[in-house]
Formats: C-alpha cells, structure tokens, sequence
C-alpha cells in the first residue's frame, strides 16, 4: 500500500452539514431509468435529515440470517437517534450478494473496510465469511453502538477473536477528513489484500464531494476496490457517479428492481437497487 495521499479536505460548512445530520436525538453507460422523473426519497433525503421511521420508538435487537450460509450477525438499533443507528436496504442487498459471490469478493486473506458503517451489517457479515480483518468506520456519534454490535457477535473491538486470526475494529472516519483516513490506513495489514464496502452512502448531495474524495484516495491512491450498494431515490444521484468515472472504472454488477411497501405512505413504489465495483484505471 502506499503512502496516504493528502485527499480533499471537508470544508467546515459541510462538516456542520454532517454534524447536524448525524446528531444523536452499471456498467459506464446509463440505465435506461436514469431518465426517469425522481424516485420517492426516504427521511435521510429531506431537511432535517434526523427524520425517523414513525414506529421506531424503542430500541431493538435483530438477526440477520445468512442467505446461503450457516450464521447469523446480531444487530441492536436505535432508530430515534438518526440514520447512523439503524439498518437500510442497501446494507441487506449488499449483504446478500457478499454472501452470493464470497469467492470472487472475499477470497481467503481478504481484509475488509467498511465505510458509512451505520450498525455494522455489512462489515460484521463478511467476518463472518471469515475476512482476516474488519474495519468499520463511521462518524463518532455511530461508534458506541458500532461497539455493542461488534459484542454481540462476540467479538472485542480492536481485539482477535479466539483461537483465530480475525479481528474487527470500529474507527471514526468522517469523509473528507484527510487526518483519519490516514489514521485508518495506519491500521490496515499491508500484506493483506483490502477491499473496501460501502452501503447507502450516496443519498445527499452536500455529501457527495467528499464521499468521492475519500472512495477516490482508496481506490486511485491506495489500489482498494470499492463495492458500492446504492438505492436510486433521485436523479441528481447520477452526479456521484459522474464524478467517479472521471476518475476510476465504476463496473455496475447487479440492478434488482421491485415494488416494495413505503413505511411511511403505506403505498407501493418502485426501489431500485443496485451494487457497483469501482476500481483503479488501467
């Protein structure tokens, strides 16, 4: 791995942004859709960006069971803190096609890092298809129950898991933040083969800069592939995706279309999800 690249530095107006919004209380040509009139958003998508589901009242405690393997991740959220403590569908989708394709995607030796980690499903379910090494990242605001989640699955933060060789690791990464991303570099095994996941991380566009600039330095500088699910909710989404082509070969691996219950109207409407690899140019 090389040296850390210095990457674009957040400006303190986005950093506000972000603080607000966290606070606790295809392949290179277009899909046919990207015409389309803009999908329904969710709360993430509004102002005010601490909306929450209208029945998140209490904590609670899930299970996600393994599609086509024997396990399963406990996950505890807490829905009326905000976005970064509770589950998306992206974070399932994404999951799901880890699980579908562990070979190609997480062949043996392969160390993870998670970014916009939120509960930490993705991350937790590729240590349990056996990564060599986890690191999940979020704002500091997710790192207390990043923390409890990693327990409950019976690991210690920063800690190996008995009688084998893995270890997860929360860690403050804010996009843009040049100081932790190289923090986090500073942890990750040279020798080891990374790959970096990402799930709904592209959903409001004063965060797209720096998202980009932090998905950019992994993969130009530092050669680490970025497996990306997104759920498509607006057309300006395309220019994240823009930006990354300019820069790096953005390969589209999967799209699942489907109507699927709005929690809030009530009403079905159509959910495009889709998973993208985005590597170094040659």
């Amino acid at each position: 791995m090389a040296d850390v690249t210095t990457p674009h530095r957040r400006s303190p107006k986005s950093h506000n942004m972000m603080k607000n919004m966290f606070r606790e209380s295809d392949d290179e040509s277009s899909s046919s859709d990207d015409e389309d009139d803009e999908e329904d958003g969710d709360p993430r998508d509004k102002e005010g960006l601490s909306a929450v589901p209208p029945h998140a009242d209490n904590d609670d405690t899930m299970a996600y069971t393994g599609l086509c393997h024997d396990f399963q991740v406990f996950l505890r959220q807490d829905r009326k803190k905000g976005i970064a403590h509770q589950l998306w569908p992206a974070a399932t989708f994404l999951s799901h096609y880890l699980e579908q394709h562990v070979e190609t995607l997480l062949p043996p030796g392969t160390s993870v890092l998670e970014l916009g980690a939120g509960i930490g499903l993705c991350g937790l379910v590729c240590y349990k298809l056996h990564a060599t090494s986890v690191v999940l990242t979020d704002l500091p605001v997710a790192m207390s129950l990043l923390d409890t989640n990693v327990l409950l699955n019976a690991v210690e933060p920063g800690e190996q898991i008995p009688s084998t060789k893995q270890s997860v690791r929360p860690m403050v990464l804010s996009w843009g933040n040049e100081g932790e991303l190289a923090a986090v570099l500073a942890t990750m095994d040279k020798s080891s083969q990374w790959v970096c996941v990402a799930a709904d991380c592209v959903y409001w566009e004063a965060l797209f800069e720096p998202f980009f600039h932090t998905v950019r330095a992994l993969v130009v500088d530092h050669h680490v592939d970025v497996i990306l699910a997104h759920v498509k909710r607006w057309k300006k989404d395309e220019r994240f995706f823009k930006m990354c082509r300019k820069h790096m070969q953005v390969i589209q691996l999967v799209e699942d279309v489907s109507l699927e219950l709005q929690e809030h109207t009530q009403d079905h409407h159509r959910v495009i999800k889709r998973i993208y690899r985005l590597t170094a140019k040659v």
